[in-house]
């Protein structure tokens, strides 16, 4: 780890430190306390100012040693303590015991009660290889047991200038009896091993801590992240039971240990354990996730109720949250309610849109089309945001079978924003169902054109030529270029198993298809895999697909097509 990180927060840019600094040393005094009897003459404000400049502007250019020597001057001038503490990490930074020891010393004097002082005289002595020094200084700011000794203690060893020796004084921590400052100390020792990429000694740190401190959280929530990191989802699961069992009410340990549920597939439970804890914005905006993912009807309507009962005011990310909630609870007129509600800004497009597809449900199509009219209207400062309100109107027509209005939507869209890449690529996707293939492919080729790295345009454009003309070898070179953009794309897997078919190489297709299928079981790529093996002369596998395919989407037109010419009698 570079030593440049050594204090975060604290090494700071130019334009934020040189303004306090400077105004300290144009006022001859230190903001916030009272003027003192000077003991030795005042330092002219200007020499104090220019040795900051140019420390300041050493450091930014990267010239330590010359920025720690300006520093240096710099605190021998000031009688501000924080030119001092600055001097002192400068030099610790750069390398420069004899200037860390001069800065400590100046610092000392004007502030003796700074407890970042023992961590740069624990970087000292990790500098000098003092192991012993080191850790008499890590213990003062451990055995506090405050949050702020551990910062100081990690950030100290974090910014070793040898990784080993840092490892080392872990260790050495990490075996005292007892060690200063309890589990929460092992803790910071384990997240120091880790973060110094020593696996097992962090590992060593977790078993100490759940060993010697059985009843406290810290220790089990740390063994199970070292779990989730080594992605041992069960040994993370039993591991947050017991940090939440001693500490049932910590929201974090919740939040933690719902998503170690989701990502074992359990994710009702997730949505469960979140109703056990306080709740607030953030915890049921999580609970409403998992229990939408798990469509659980019961979470989703006591989640809903929960975010009703929260305190008023509300924001408009829980009145966005609201409104969905109300609808998958099947209240779109409460949904309507709340939409309504939320404020112009981020959030207010996605309500809006909400807005119109509950009028379309409710067959008020004139509605629909209006809220999203005056949306426009009002000014949709992202493009692709204005996009999607053309292509959501535009879905809307096509639903109702309204094509001849869907493409005129479409076309209105990019009058509004020319060459629009989505609304493109879907009016190319509707004039091909319409069989107006010489202009798909001409929608096609222009996303081509005007960008060639467009994977999904290259498939399209591929995929059509390959299913609706003879053109297979110039079909072949798209879908190439495609797979090489996106080669887990199913959907691109699927166009070249198709297209090496059309051009009569079947048995090379096979493989690419069942790859396909496997990444993406869906109707289409079915049809696609069962007539492959049909011309294979494996029959009962192709039916065996099939069924599976008609399985999964009873209705989609391309399976039965196949499967009405190719075994009619099925």
């Amino acid at each position: 780890m570079s030593r440049h990180a050594v204090l975060p927060g604290r090494v700071l840019r130019v334009c934020v430190l040189l303004p306090v600094l400077l105004a300290a040393a144009c006022a001859g005094t230190v903001p916030g306390r009272q003027a003192e009897p000077e003991s030795r003459p005042a330092a002219e404000p200007d020499a104090v100012v220019a040795a900051l400049m140019a420390a300041e502007f050493a450091w930014q250019d990267g010239r330590r040693e010359s920025a720690a020597r300006h520093y240096a001057r710099a605190a021998a001038l000031s009688d501000d303590p924080v030119v001092a503490e600055r001097a002192a990490q400068v030099a610790l930074i750069a390398g420069d015991a004899v200037l860390v020891r001069q800065g400590l010393e100046r610092w000392r004097a004007l502030d003796p009660g700074a407890r970042a002082i023992r961590q740069v005289e624990a970087g000292l002595a990790l500098l000098e290889r003092d192991p012993d020094r080191a850790i008499a200084h890590l213990d003062a700011l451990l055995a506090g047991g405050d949050e702020d000794g551990r910062t100081l203690a990690g950030q100290a060893l974090l910014a070793a200038p040898d990784r080993d020796d840092a490892l080392a004084l872990v260790e050495a921590l990490r075996v005292r009896d007892p060690v200063p400052g309890g589990v929460e100390a092992l803790v910071l020792l384990g997240q120091v091993a880790q973060q110094l990429n020593d696996v097992e000694l962090a590992e060593r740190c977790a078993d100490q801590a759940v060993q010697r401190f059985p009843d406290a959280a810290a220790g089990w929530s740390f063994k199970g992240r070292l779990a989730l990191a080594r992605g041992d989802a069960i040994g993370a699961r039993g591991a947050f039971l017991r940090a939440l069992a001693a500490s049932p009410d910590d929201k974090a340990l919740r939040l933690t240990h719902a998503a170690v549920l989701h990502r074992l597939g359990e994710t009702a439970g997730a949505a469960r354990t979140l109703s056990e804890v306080a709740p607030d914005d953030e915890v049921l905006s999580a609970r409403a996730a998992y229990a939408v993912a798990a469509d659980d009807r019961e979470q989703i309507r006591a989640t809903y109720e929960a975010l009703v009962a929260l305190p008023t005011p509300r924001p408009p990310e829980r009145l966005l949250l609201l409104g969905q909630m109300a609808e998958l609870s099947g209240q779109p007129e409460a949904a309507l309610e709340w939409y309504r509600q939320v404020p112009p800004g981020s959030q207010h497009v996605d309500a809006t849109f909400r807005i119109a597809v509950i009028h379309e449900q409710a067959q008020r199509v004139d509605e629909a089309q209006r809220v999203l009219r005056e949306l426009r209207e009002g000014g949709i400062a992202d493009d692709d945001r204005l996009a999607e309100s053309w292509l959501l109107e535009a879905e809307m027509a096509a639903r109702r079978g309204a094509a001849d209005r869907a493409e005129a939507t479409y076309r209105a869209g990019l009058s509004d924003l020319p060459d629009h890449p989505r609304i493109l690529y879907t009016l190319g996707l509707l004039l091909t169902q319409q069989d107006r293939i010489d202009e798909a492919l001409s929608v096609f080729a222009r996303l081509v054109e005007l960008d060639p790295g467009n994977a999904d345009a290259l498939n399209a454009l591929g995929y059509t030529m390959t299913d609706r003309t003879d053109r297979h070898e110039e079909a072949l070179g798209y879908i190439e270029r495609a797979l090489a953009l996106k080669p887990d794309s199913a959907a691109i897997i699927d166009s070249m198993g198709w297209v090496l078919h059309r051009l009569g190489r079947t048995s090379e297709a096979l493989p690419h298809l069942e790859r396909a299928f496997g990444l993406e079981p869906n109707a289409e790529i079915g049809a696609h895999l069962g007539e492959v093996l049909w011309t294979l002369g494996r029959r009962e596998e192709a039916r065996a697909v099939w069924k599976r395919s008609r399985e999964l989407e009873p209705d989609n037109a391309v399976l039965r097509e196949t499967m009405q010419r190719l075994d009619p009698g099925r």
